[in-house]
């Protein structure tokens, strides 16, 4: 068995970590301390209480750097922004990652495969709220080259080609790209 002697500056890191949890949550001014020590013969029984204090809310949500792509688009990229933040709700960091990560695949999607995302969460903690912005950067819309297979061996090129759907020239997209993934393994003779 793990013996470990108390150790107030170990316990006081403990209850940092514990506050760094409830800000990814969106509680950013929450306060964990000991409340009470119990020593019991060689045994320490600590609780703690935290003290969570108002959710920081989110309450504006902008993306930049799709001015000149097409309404569509500018529309799918919110969406998807959207569906992982909810204005009103806490910021979550977590959530703020899943948007970005979100942004990045509708945009790799509809060809910009080399699209880079960057968010930024403004907070204002007088009065609890937040506002979040994305800044894209599109580069060049990209086409699918040349699609070259190799190591089938005795399997036949033509029925993996069928199975793949990919056509040299066609716009860039991520989902395409891990569909083709999926109907290839989905044969069961690749690992």
């Amino acid at each position: 068995p793990i013996s470990e002697t108390f150790n107030r500056f170990v316990l006081e890191r403990d209850l940092q970590r514990v506050e760094r949890l409830y800000r990814s949550r969106g509680y950013y001014q929450a306060r964990a301390r000991a409340a009470h020590v119990f020593r019991s013969g060689s045994k320490v029984r600590v609780e703690s209480v935290v003290e969570e204090g108002p959710a920081v809310l989110l309450r504006r949500i902008d993306l930049h750097g799709l001015e000149a792509t097409p309404a569509t688009l500018r529309a799918e990229a919110r969406s998807a922004v959207t569906e992982q933040l909810e204005l009103d709700a806490p910021l979550e960091e977590e959530k703020l990652k899943q948007a970005s990560e979100a942004l990045a695949r509708i945009l790799g999607d509809h060809g910009y495969a080399q699209a880079k995302v960057r968010q930024q969460a403004d907070v204002n903690l007088p009065q609890s709220v937040a506002a979040v912005g994305f800044w894209v950067e599109l580069g060049q819309p990209s086409e699918l080259g040349e699609i070259e297979l190799t190591g089938l061996a005795d399997l036949p090129e033509e029925q993996v080609r069928r199975a793949l759907n990919l056509e040299t020239g066609a716009p860039y997209s991520q989902s395409d790209l891990d569909e083709a993934k999926r109907a290839v393994l989905d044969l069961g003779v690749f690992g």
